[in-house]
């Protein structure tokens, strides 16, 4: 056999004896002895319980890092990733240059992949499919321990455990999908949740800049450059922010106000990209808000 396929057996007089016989004669030579493996089905209730409790986590992370996963399966192909439920490559490449093509080129055919450059050695990890049926579908097993690093990993990260978060959703629920037309999905710092509104009269500060002064330029310029464009919109704003000396190149850190106005600029380039923005409109609205004070973005985030 050239791979393992699941046959329906049923005991008869102490025998085994095969539902599709047909297939039973092709796969099985006449006085062969064969090792037989039990085959136990998933529970799709155990399956939508998963995909729901991942997108509860999803719907509760802090802003800081519900800007690197646009939805809930991101989220959920991060957390294999992470916690070794995955598939790495290395590419060695002749030079640096090309290092960052390729990995341009890897982030563009799956954005949920972690793509990692290390001088000229570009590794790609994507996620092991979790799915219940056909080639590459994961046994029984494999899916309830990779399910549950996964439900703790995300647990982690917005401070409960796993039992905690699983009671939140039943055990049937199903997961909501962003519609195709969300914009704000792709777009760093965004929140799917309600904007919370600034209390009647209470004095709004804003907070000092870490950043260099030509912080906007260089994450305009990284954004929606044409050398990153194969980048997704994730994986360029993580790219503006470490030239911009934010963590792990260095300690700045964007105040909540900066982040917003890079949210826009995401928002913008993302519409432009599919096709919903010309590009005189799309430079247009850049240069609004290259010249935009942060303090004015105070009283329009509830509108945004």
């Amino acid at each position: 056999m050239s791979a393992p396929r699941p046959i329906d057996v049923t005991r008869k007089d102490g025998v085994l004896v095969p539902r599709q016989k047909w297939l039973f004669d092709r796969l099985f030579e006449e006085g062969k002895t064969y090792q037989i493996e039990l085959f136990e089905p998933r529970s799709t209730k155990s399956q939508a319980h998963y995909f729901a409790a991942v997108n509860e986590a999803w719907k509760n992370l802090p802003e800081h890092l519900s800007a690197q996963h646009p939805d809930s399966e991101h989220l959920r192909k991060f957390a294999l990733i992470k916690t070794g439920w995955c598939n790495k490559r290395n590419i060695v490449c002749e030079t640096v240059e090309q290092a960052y093509a390729v990995a341009a080129l890897a982030g563009q055919l799956d954005e949920s992949a972690v793509v990692v450059v290390q001088g000229s050695v570009v590794t790609v990890a994507t996620a092991k499919s979790q799915k219940m049926h056909g080639p590459g579908a994961m046994n029984r097993d494999d899916f309830q321990k990779s399910k549950q690093d996964v439900l703790d990993y995300v647990a982690g990260l917005i401070g409960v455990d796993s039992s905690t978060l699983s009671s939140q959703v039943p055990n049937s629920s199903g997961v909501p999908h962003e519609g195709p037309d969300n914009d704000r999905t792709d777009a760093p710092a965004g929140d799917s949740g309600p904007h919370t509104r600034t209390p009647a009269g209470a004095d709004i500060i804003e907070e000092a800049s870490l950043l260099s002064d030509d912080w906007r330029d260089v994450y305009i310029t990284t954004l929606t450059g044409s050398t990153t464009r194969a980048l997704s919109v994730m994986s360029r704003d993580q790219q503006a922010l470490q030239m911009m000396g934010c963590p792990p190149n260095g300690n700045a850190t964007p105040n909540a106000l900066e982040r917003e106005w890079m949210r826009r600029v995401a928002t913008l380039t993302v519409k432009r990209d599919r096709g919903k923005l010309k590009a005189a409109e799309f430079e247009a609205e850049i240069t609004k808000l290259k010249g935009l004070p942060l303090t004015a973005l105070i009283g329009e985030q509830d509108a945004a």
